[in-house]
């Protein structure tokens, strides 16, 4: 049942009736496949519905999207490609103040992974990391490696880097898309592919355009703290970025075996198993935050911090 847009000047919309037949009382849940708000793209289940034969129902879903303002912001992040000595850039702390509804991290390109902890002392010290995880490897040895850092990239068969080092891929798409992956019909470019910070070039097979104004740059990856301290994170599989933001998961209870290679002569096996963390987030206070990353290669980050408050809407907020 297609469910009409909401226009800029309007808040309210009313779907085509649906319609079921039935010859005795049911339990029903009701599904909205793909809802999307503020450019982000969720499915919404309500359950329990207690339908009668014979009876029309109505039904009114309200949803109360706060508006919400920036009130501090880190700047531009932008770690260019290393492979020696971890760039100082890593060793800040980003601060918000008066953030009472979280914050948001935007990353515009990243090569390949990315830790972030939350609650740091002005020093760096401290604090609790967003993600968790282990991998238990069965072949070639038998060991647990446990880990902070979210890793995008391996979930293509070649990647010789994640191989040699043995960090695994440990996020996913919801709906079972991965990085470097043809899953359901859709090809997913591999993370270190997508460049949200350039354009397509208008010359037939030009390389992309760098965009020299950064508020053009269009996120690749997106990681929400929420007021409650929650964590979610949101991709795009577009080559440039942007919308629409589809939810990702942690991978959990999956083994994964990537081929051996000259970078890697003994092909490695393990299982996969991680979740997001909740952090304490403060909704008055002080709230620092600190990002790392782990050296794969070749490894870059450019993202953006923005914590946001909650203010009064005002027009068609």
């Amino acid at each position: 049942m297609p469910v009409p847009t909401i226009g800029s000047s309007g808040v309210q919309i009313i779907s085509l009736p649906a319609t079921r037949i039935i010859t005795k009382d049911t339990i029903a849940t009701f599904e909205i496949a793909n809802l999307l708000i503020n450019s982000t793209r969720k499915p919404l289940t309500l359950t329990g519905f207690h339908i009668k034969p014979g009876v029309r129902y109505k039904l009114k879903i309200e949803i109360g999207c706060p508006c919400t303002q920036e009130v501090k912001s880190s700047g531009y992040i932008e770690i260019s490609s290393w492979n020696g000595t971890k760039p100082t850039t890593y060793n800040t702390v980003h601060t918000f103040s008066s953030a009472d509804y979280g914050a948001v991290l935007d990353i515009f390109e990243i090569d390949n992974s990315f830790s972030l902890r939350v609650g740091v002392s002005s020093t760096g010290n401290g604090g609790n990391h967003i993600y968790s995880g282990t991998y238990v490897e069965t072949s070639p040895n038998s060991t647990t490696v446990t880990t902070n850092e979210i890793q995008f990239q391996g979930w293509a068969d070649n990647l010789r880097d994640v191989v040699s080092t043995g960090l695994f891929p440990n996020i996913e798409f919801k709906n079972g898309w991965r990085w470097g992956a043809t899953i359901h019909n859709q090809f997913v470019p591999n993370i270190f592919s997508l460049k949200g910070r350039h354009k397509a070039n208008t010359v037939a097979n030009g390389a992309d355009v760098l965009l020299t104004d950064k508020s053009e740059w269009k996120p690749i990856i997106r990681v929400i703290i929420n007021k409650d301290g929650s964590v979610e994170m949101l991709g795009s599989i577009n080559a440039y970025g942007g919308p629409p933001y589809y939810p990702l998961k942690t991978t959990n209870n999956v083994t994964l075996t990537l081929s051996h290679n000259s970078a890697s002569p003994t092909s490695r096996t393990r299982k996969i198993n991680g979740s997001f963390n909740k952090v304490t987030w403060s909704r008055t206070g002080v709230n620092r935050v600190m990002l790392d990353q782990t050296k794969i290669g070749s490894t870059l980050f450019y993202g953006k911090f923005t914590g946001l408050k909650t203010i009064a809407c005002s027009g068609n907020q």
